[in-house]
Formats: C-alpha cells, structure tokens, sequence
C-alpha cells in the first residue's frame, strides 16, 4: 500500500520526537485521514525489524477494523488478537488487544504467569484520549521506559479536562480537515440547519459541555423529533444515515418516529448485546438498513 505524502510526512516527524529521545507520542490526525494506515506502516517497520508491537483497541469493531487494514498491509499474518469469543493466537508479533479483555487477563500484580502479557517493545493505543482511566493507565506503566507508546487520536483532548502529559511526552499532528479536503482527500462537508431549534436557555455546563440529563429533556420532544425526520426526509432520503442522538431514550423516540414513517432503522447504544450490535453494522454495510440511530 502506498501512503499519502502526509502520512510518510507524519510518520516521519514521529521518529524525529523518537530520536530526541521521547518515548511517549500522540499522533493526531483528523477523522478520514488514516490513523490506522498510518499504524499500519508503523508495525510493518517494526516487524521487519524482529520487534513486537502490542495494539490496544477500545471496541470490537476496532479491533476487526484495525486487523483489515494491517491485512491490506500485508501484515495480517502476522498478527493475532486478543479479546473475548476470539482464538488467540499469543506467538504472533502483533497482537490486537480489546482493553477489557486484556486488563482481564493480566493479572496485574503477577504479570509475569500471565501468558497474556506481550511483551512488546511497541504499544500503540488506539483513542488514546481514553488512557488515562485508572486500569487502562495501569496497563500502560506495565511496559520498561524503553518501550515506545504511541497514542492515535483525533482529538486529543478530555471533557474532564485531565491533561494527557500524565502519561505523554510529545505530540505529533497530521494536517487539518481544510487541507485534506482542499486536497481531495475528504469530501467537502456539508452543514444544514433546521427550523425548530431546541430551548438551550440556561442549561448547566458540566465539564465544559451542556448536562446531558437536561439537555435531553430539552431534546426529547414530539415537535423537535418531527423536524428531524422532516429535514432527513427533504435532504437525505435515499442516503443511508448515522443519527447521533443526545441520550438512550432519545435516540429511541427518533428510531420510533421513523419506523412509523416506514423506515428501516436500527438503535444501538452501550447496552446492545455484542451480537445484535454486529448484526445491526452489518446489516447496514450491506444496505438492508438505511438508518442507524445511537
């Protein structure tokens, strides 16, 4: 596969921040722009080299999006994963680990009977802004100050306003949305609004962003689904759609709403069992589903 010239540009300002002699680097690259190609190449380089990388995923769509694209590299065979109802295959180079599923596993007080524990001489966690949670950090000081730990991230950032320095030294960013779209790289986006807008008067902010709790009953009405529908209907209704609600009961009043119109729509949220969730995707990979709201 052959990278874009910002990604060998952001691979190559990496190794720049390796050879200072920082070992902890966030790679920020916007949404489209090929975080995990760009990881792609980075584990490619390492394997060619006799080392072993470790790629800590959040998701389960993650970690099968992540092992297509290393697969697409030409790596695939090189690598196993690690997470519930998959064989784990622990002698590969790379292994692909569900965070649950790898805390789980190690016993973090006697990691050295674990068989689970990769001993990796790179880590690469995926939606690092995440890494800082209490078990998910404790995996991360688990690895020699040697180590090189690469965070991916499109924003990286927290709402509790944690600064990730606790655990990195460096950041590296890839050029912004404008540029990769002025370049062709991503489609131009493109904004409409709508006619009834919700009461946002007076709203508490918690950590700097609206409480969802109120917001969502600000959301949550009969008139304000119906605009939604109405403006989906008028723009988009021959494209497939992602909704994005603003809380669990509201993202099911809008899959109910668009039933009735004769819709087919799916909802899924944290609390959809891991076989539905993947039946729903892939029924909406293969077009059977227009809408999916979460």
């Amino acid at each position: 596969m052959i990278l874009r010239d910002y990604q060998n540009q952001m691979i190559e300002n990496a190794r720049e921040v390796l050879r200072s002699g920082k070992k902890r680097i966030i790679i920020q690259a916007s949404c489209g722009s090929g975080k995990t190609i760009i990881a792609a190449s980075i584990v490619s380089s390492a394997i060619e080299k006799g080392k072993k990388v470790l790629f800590i995923v959040h998701y389960r769509e993650l970690a099968y999006q992540a092992l297509e694209r290393f697969t697409e590299f030409g790596i695939g065979n090189e690598v196993g994963i690690i997470m519930a109802g998959e064989d784990s295959c622990l002698n590969l180079p790379v292994q692909i680990a569900s965070i649950q599923t790898y805390t789980r596993r190690l016993n973090l007080e006697e990691i050295q009977y674990s068989p689970y524990f990769h001993k990796a001489d790179l880590v690469i966690y995926d939606e690092c802004h995440s890494s800082l949670a209490k078990t998910r950090k404790a995996v991360l000081e688990l690895y020699k100050k040697d180590t090189v730990i690469l965070g991916l991230t499109a924003t990286p950032c927290r709402a509790d306003g944690r600064g990730l320095g606790e655990i990195y030294e460096s950041i590296v960013s890839c050029t912004g949305i404008k540029d990769l779209t002025d370049s062709g790289y991503l489609v131009p986006a493109i904004y409409y609004g709508c006619k009834e807008r919700p009461d946002l008067e007076n709203i508490p902010i918690v950590a700097g962003d609206f409480n969802k709790k109120v917001l969502g009953e600000r959301v949550d009405l009969p008139k304000l689904i119906g605009d939604i529908y109405d403006n989906w209907a008028r723009i988009a209704i021959e494209r497939q759609t992602v909704i994005f609600a603003t809380n669990v009961k509201h993202s099911k009043h809008i899959k109910e709403l668009f039933e009735r119109r004769g819709i087919r729509i799916e909802h899924v949220d944290a609390h959809t069992p891991e076989d539905d969730r993947r039946d729903i995707l892939n029924r909406f990979k293969s077009g059977d589903v227009q809408v999916v709201t979460n």
